[in-house]
């Protein structure tokens, strides 16, 4: 299931590059960064977790590719933060999803722990309804600059 559901992924950008390069570049580059933090959220979550169940090989590959995922995560974040697309609510919450992001390496750390598990858990879906929120609000200014 994980190997078909990052096929899905793959085919995802994909067609997202395809409609980007017919001319909705800047709206649809900013929804596919929001929409990639929730997707990555969930990602590292899935990925703490088989870190502590799987055995080894695969419980080290997952970790590794956590760390590849932390990466992507804060890339994405500080790039969304650069836009000139700046409220005061759009600020507010890439600072929520950052202090969120840190809380959600440290439940990484503790996933082996039901107290880990649950935080995980919980910080991963505050993130995606936070990226929820941030892609919405992004929305909203884009369509009040470009009219």
């Amino acid at each position: 299931f994980d190997a078909l559901a990052e096929a899905l992924l793959t085919e995802a950008d994909a067609l997202t590059a395809a409609v980007q390069a017919q001319g909705l570049a800047t709206t649809l580059h900013v929804v596919n960064l929001c929409g990639r933090q929730r997707m990555l959220a969930q990602r590292m979550a899935k990925l703490a977790l088989l870190g502590t169940l799987l055995r080894e090989p695969a419980a080290g590959a997952a970790r590794a590719a956590a760390v590849e995922t932390d990466d992507e995560f804060q890339r994405a974040l500080h790039a969304l933060a650069a836009l000139p697309i700046v409220t005061p609510e759009i600020r507010h919450a890439l600072e929520q999803a950052e202090r969120n992001w840190q809380q959600l390496r440290g439940a990484c750390r503790e996933a082996h722990g039901a107290s880990g598990r649950r935080t995980l858990a919980q910080t991963s879906e505050t993130l995606l309804e936070l990226f929820d929120e941030l892609t919405v609000r992004y929305e909203h200014s884009l369509q009040v600059i470009l009219g």
